[in-house]
């Protein structure tokens, strides 16, 4: 759970500083999805949203994931914005 919300940290911090964000991954498909989730869940984008998007192009199908996890990251995402 810690690496997904420093993900959406990193991402977000870099937005906001006006800094542009590549994720890509030496090691190919997949391996950077879950950063983009992470962030999109981080600033309160809906679940079902993003994991359907994330499994959409230009990202490469299919994308396997816990559901589960996300929603529980999600939940504590939400939580750490309303503090």
């Amino acid at each position: 759970m810690e690496d997904r919300r420093l993900a959406a940290e990193f991402i977000q911090a870099s937005l906001e500083a006006g800094e542009k964000v590549l994720l890509h991954s030496a090691k190919g498909r997949h391996r950077t999805r879950w950063a983009y989730v992470a962030y999109s869940l981080y600033v309160g984008r809906r679940l079902s949203r993003v994991l359907r998007e994330a499994a959409e192009k230009p990202w490469l199908t299919p994308y396997h994931t816990d559901r589960d996890m996300w929603r529980i990251f999600q939940e504590h995402s939400k939580a750490r914005r309303l503090s």
